[in-house]
């Protein structure tokens, strides 16, 4: 093809830019989509998979103590864990069958455990919310 416009001139090579050819703004190219929360992505699906875990610490003083978890109890302590990680907890106690528990709601992590007779001044710190279930 004898092109009379482009004679004496290298030819155009590779993509044009933008909707107008060359020298217009160039198009943004899309961005894979990962999303980092939410249904479907890694993180949640993780969080199903392993469940709530208890720390050294909570399940030395479980042992200790001799407080039980049967497994409607465990049931009942995810879905408690879920409610305040619903509403935006952090930090929550939760008392079930005169058991405290301090639950690390982020790392969906019982931090430590003890009977609500056992408080020392009845009084827990470092929490942002607490439930009674």
């Amino acid at each position: 093809m004898n092109n009379k416009i482009n004679q004496g001139f290298p030819p155009i090579v590779g993509p044009l830019r933008g909707p107008g050819g060359i020298g217009g703004p160039a198009q943004p190219q899309p961005q894979p989509q990962t999303p980092a929360s939410g249904p479907g992505s890694f993180a949640e699906i993780l969080k199903e998979k392993v469940g709530l875990k208890f720390s050294e610490h909570a399940a030395d003083r479980l042992k200790g103590r001799n407080l039980q978890m049967s497994p409607a109890d465990m049931a009942k302590l995810e879905g408690a864990v879920e409610t305040a990680r619903g509403k935006g907890a952090r930090e929550s106690l939760v008392v079930m069958n005169n058991t405290a528990l301090i639950v690390s709601i982020k790392n969906n992590t019982v931090v430590t455990a003890m009977g609500v007779d056992e408080m020392k001044d009845k009084l827990v710190t470092n929490i942002d919310s607490a439930m009674i279930i």
